[in-house]
C-alpha cells in the first residue's frame, strides 16, 4: 500500500507538469459507486467548464491491454477524452475508441487547459471536504484535537473579483458556479461532521429531504427553524421553494456562535431569502411563522422554568421548544420537528393542544417527525409506528 500510495504520487505529479491542476485520487463518485479510477484529472471544455477530462489506472500487469475495459468504462460512465495507463512504470496512452495502447513519455496538456468553471455538485463537494480535513490536520499538527474543529464560516465561502468559489489548501482558487456552490457546501459540512463529533450539528441530507417534504405544501411566507445549527432543514426547505418557484423567507436562530456563522456563509449563496441569527430561542422572541422545521434539543433542562400556554411551567426543554415552536406559528400554520430519541409529549404538553388553525401534534410518543400519532408511515424507515 504505501509504494502504491508513493507510485499514485508519482502520476499526480507528472500530470501537474503538464498543466492539470485538479486531480482525484481514486474519488467517491455519485451514483457510480463501482467506478475509482486511479486518477481521475478535470480539464476545461470549449465552453470553459471544468469536464473529467482523463482518468489514469496504474497497474503492474503482464498485458497492457488488460486494462482497456477500466478505461473504456471511465468514458462510458464519465465521458473522459484522454485516458491513460502506467504499466509497470511505463506510460501509455489509449487511442481514442479506447481500443489499444500506444507507448508515451507522459501526459499531454490538456486541449483547452485546466482553468474553468465548476458545475459538477460531486466535485465542488469533494474539493470543499479536501479543504475541510486540510484545516483539521492543520490543526492537529498544531497540538489541538482534529475531532475537536469545527470549520469558521469562512473556510466555505470564498470569492476572487466576484467570483464565489473554493480555495484549495494549495493557495489555489476554483470558481464554482453559485447554485453549484450553494449545494456542494451543505453536502461537504454534512460529509465531514458525520465523520466528527459534530453529527448532532448538521443532519443527513435524507433525514432534512423527509422533514422538509412534510411541509412542501405549505411553503410560503416564512419558514423558521429556531435551533438551526448548520441550517440543513432550512436548506432542505428552500429546495423545494426554489423546485416550486415559491417566494419564501428562511429564517434560522442558533445559540453557537460558530455554527451561526457557519449557517450564515453557507445560505449567503442560497436562492431564496436567508436570515441567520445568533441567539437563544428560550429566551426571545421568535418570528412569526408560516412553516417550522426544525430538531429541538433533547436531554437539556432550562436553568429558568419556561412559561407555557396554559399557564404551567416546565424546566423540560423539548417541551418548552415545542411550545415555543407553537407560539410562532401564525393561524394555519404547520410544524414539523424531529425529536433524536423517544420523547413522551405529556403533562403540560397537554396545554399547548387547542390552539386555533395551527396544526399541532397530538399528546403521544412519537419518533422521527412526530407523524406517527394514527400510525402514519415514518419517511425514514419505511415502517408505520403506533402511539404510545
Amino acid at each position: 500500500m504505501p509504494n502504491h500510495r508513493s507510485d499514485i504520487a508519482e502520476v499526480r505529479a507528472a500530470m501537474r507538469a503538464v498543466g492539470y491542476t485538479i486531480l482525484q485520487v481514486e474519488p467517491r463518485l455519485e451514483n457510480l459507486s463501482n467506478l475509482r479510477p486511479d486518477v481521475l484529472a478535470w480539464a476545461s471544455n470549449a465552453d470553459g467548464e471544468l469536464v473529467p477530462w482523463a482518468v489514469v489506472e496504474y497497474k503492474k500487469l503482464r498485458q497492457p491491454e488488460l486494462v482497456l475495459p477500466s478505461l473504456a468504462g471511465s468514458r462510458d460512465l464519465l465521458g473522459t477524452l484522454e485516458h491513460y495507463a502506467v504499466i509497470n512504470g511505463q506510460w501509455f496512452k489509449a487511442d481514442r475508441g479506447v481500443r489499444s495502447l500506444q507507448p508515451v513519455d507522459g501526459p499531454t496538456l490538456p486541449e483547452h487547459g485546466s482553468q474553468g468553471l465548476v458545475t459538477d455538485r460531486s466535485l465542488a463537494t469533494s474539493l470543499l471536504v479536501q479543504r475541510l480535513w486540510f484545516e483539521a490536520d492543520r490543526l492537529r499538527n498544531s497540538g489541538v484535537s482534529a475531532d475537536r474543529y469545527f470549520p469558521s464560516g469562512n473556510v466555505l465561502t470564498s470569492s476572487r473579483n466576484g467570483r464565489p468559489g473554493i480555495e484549495l489548501p494549495d493557495g489555489g482558487f476554483v470558481p464554482v458556479r453559485a447554485d453549484v456552490l450553494w449545494r456542494a457546501k451543505r453536502d461537504a459540512l454534512t460529509e465531514f461532521a458525520s465523520r466528527g463529533r459534530h453529527r448532532e450539528f448538521s443532519s443527513p441530507r435524507v433525514v432534512a429531504s423527509a422533514v422538509s417534504a412534510l411541509v412542501e405544501k405549505h411553503l410560503a411566507g416564512t419558514v423558521l427553524d429556531p435551533f438551526c445549527g448548520t441550517g440543513s432543514f432550512l436548506w432542505a426547505a428552500l429546495d423545494h421553494a426554489a423546485e416550486q418557484g415559491v417566494a419564501a423567507e428562511f429564517i434560522g436562530y442558533e445559540f453557537d456562535a460558530q455554527l451561526a456563522e457557519l449557517a450564515e456563509g453557507i445560505g449567503r449563496d442560497a436562492p431564496r431569502h436567508v436570515v441567520i441569527e445568533k441567539g437563544d430561542s428560550f429566551q426571545r422572541g421568535l418570528a412569526d411563522a408560516d412553516v417550522v422545521v426544525t430538531a429541538p434539543p433533547v436531554g437539556l433542562s432550562l436553568a429558568d422554568r419556561h412559561l407555557l400556554l396554559d399557564g404551567s411551567t416546565t424546566s423540560e426543554g423539548y417541551v418548552a421548544a415545542l411550545d415555543k415552536c407553537v407560539r410562532a406559528l401564525k393561524p394555519g400554520g404547520r410544524a414539523v420537528l424531529q425529536y433524536r430519541s423517544l420523547v413522551h409529549l405529556r403533562g403540560p404538553v397537554r396545554g399547548v393542544q387547542d390552539v386555533p388553525g395551527r396544526e399541532l401534534p397530538r399528546s403521544r410518543s412519537y419518533r422521527a417527525s412526530g407523524r406517527s400519532d394514527h400510525g402514519h408511515r415514518c419517511p425514514f424507515c419505511s415502517r408505520r409506528h403506533r402511539p404510545h
